[in-house]
């Protein structure tokens, strides 16, 4: 595999085009890709159904807007393990960096794309991101990934206040519109 190689992951649904997701090779280590392989990470996307939706989605979005997913095998700036933005002729751009501890394991990784998923298709909405919402609806997302069924109203109140409310980060971004009606009054 050589810079900027690019991976078809292919849909289960019939007819979509498979997504082009693209390997930037820059301190790729074969003998380091263990246990997160390329086939590890396509692998549990195929066979787990939220981010097979996931990779559905993006694919769907992709037809639509253009736009591309990239897997970087070095360290993100700020720390980040993944992120999402809009280009200027209105497609989406993802990158993950996999050499984030979130994404050193198959399942990290995964969970991190399932995460930028959410940022991906609310941005081709035209919803705002990078707000405390939009985080929210990206880590609720991750953790039906995670626990493999639809989150409690308990547990979504705990993640917002740990993962944005308690977040130096994440508290300091603009609420970016109104909070669903279970977290208001929680703090934020």
């Amino acid at each position: 595999m050589t810079l900027g190689d690019n991976l078809a992951i292919n849909s289960l649904a019939s007819g979509s085009r498979a997504a082009r997701i693209t390997f930037v090779t820059d301190g790729f280590k074969p003998d380091g890709l263990d246990p997160i392989s390329l086939q590890n990470f396509g692998n549990l996307i195929s066979e787990n159904h939220v981010a097979q939706a996931a990779l559905n989605q993006v694919q769907k979005i992709q037809t639509i807007t253009g736009g591309k997913v990239t897997l970087y095998f070095k360290d993100g700036p700020r720390n980040l393990a993944g992120s999402v933005n809009k280009t200027i002729d209105g497609g989406m751009n993802m990158d993950m960096y996999m050499l984030h501890n979130a994404n050193v394991r198959p399942q990290g990784a995964v969970s991190t794309f399932v995460h930028e998923s959410s940022h991906y298709m609310r941005g081709s909405r035209g919803f705002e991101i990078g707000t405390q919402v939009d985080e929210y609806m990206a880590f609720r997302r991750e953790l039906l990934f995670e626990l493999g069924r639809k989150p409690t109203i308990a547990e979504r109140q705990a993640m917002w206040l740990e993962k944005i409310v308690e977040s130096e980060y994440y508290s300091s971004l603009p609420v970016g519109g109104e909070l669903p009606r279970i977290l208001q009054g929680l703090g934020g």
